[in-house]
């Protein structure tokens, strides 16, 4: 995104705001939808995160990129959604927003991305955040490290201790099917 579309951003330009939702509202919700687990609960979040991020454009200091900070200010929502939800409660959520999510893609794979949801879902919420930014939206070690205000060292570890936990719930997973 250019400087002049962020300064537009930053002075709330409808016409820039309402690309900026375009353009990055899906990949936002996705993300949502994995740290709270409810689609909508995950939407809540997404229309709240957005209006703090509109609210607070002035506080917008250029550190780190536009989509980034938003991104951010989204996280910090799912954050206060997940305090406020019981830990069964929201470990059933997650695996019936999981389970939504691969029914609704028409791929032949639904089964297996179904299962890699869940599987995500089974994670701790550190670790299902270091996960989703790592891979669904394509974060580096150092950003995400940054962003959670941990060492590079630990989210590796995170990083590592669910890759072992994902395949071991998937290796079961698969074993199961071949029954």
């Amino acid at each position: 995104m250019g400087e002049e579309n962020i300064s537009r951003l930053v002075e709330g330009a409808p016409e820039a705001w309402g690309d900026f939702v375009h353009c990055h509202s899906d990949s936002l919700l996705r993300m949502a939808v994995l740290l709270v687990g409810d689609r909508d609960l995950a939407q809540d979040a997404l229309q709240d995160g957005l209006l703090a991020a509109y609210r607070a454009r002035a506080g917008f200091r250029g550190e780190a990129r536009f989509y980034t900070w938003v991104t951010a200010i989204v996280i910090n929502e799912c954050r206060k959604i997940n305090r406020l939800s019981a830990k069964r409660e929201r470990a059933v959520r997650i695996s019936a927003a999981m389970s939504e999510l691969a029914h609704r893609e028409d791929t032949s794979e639904s089964t297996e991305f179904g299962s890699l949801y869940n599987a995500i879902a089974s994670l701790g919420e550190q670790e299902r955040e270091v996960v989703t930014l790592y891979y669904f939206n394509d974060w580096k070690v150092s950003s995400i490290a940054t962003f959670l205000g941990l060492r590079e060292g630990t989210v590796k570890s995170h990083l590592a201790r669910a890759r072992n936990r994902l395949r071991s719930i998937l290796r079961r997973i698969g074993e199961g099917d071949d029954e």
